[in-house]
């Protein structure tokens, strides 16, 4: 189970954590490029996509985009009309 960004109670969050049931513990695995609260999330192809949100003050027209294997982080693209 993964979890990107998010809000904690103060600021929009960043990171891409993994839950690790063996040993009951959240691990930081990375960092997103932009913060991001109200994301929608999808995984598709071995990747997490995080589709829009805001960072508090402004709102996503872009995807953000976690390669599980590489665990390599990248803006992918923007929306088109928002």
């Amino acid at each position: 189970m993964y979890i990107c960004g998010g809000f904690d109670g103060t600021s929009s969050l960043n990171s891409v954590e993994m839950f690790e049931p063996e040993t009951d513990e959240w691990t930081m695995i990375s960092s997103m490029e932009k913060h991001r609260s109200a994301a929608g999330v999808v995984v598709l192809d071995g990747q997490i996509y995080a589709i829009g949100g805001h960072d508090g003050l402004s709102i996503f027209d872009s995807v953000g985009n976690f390669e599980l294997v590489c665990r390599i982080v990248s803006e992918v693209f923007k929306l088109k009309g928002l």
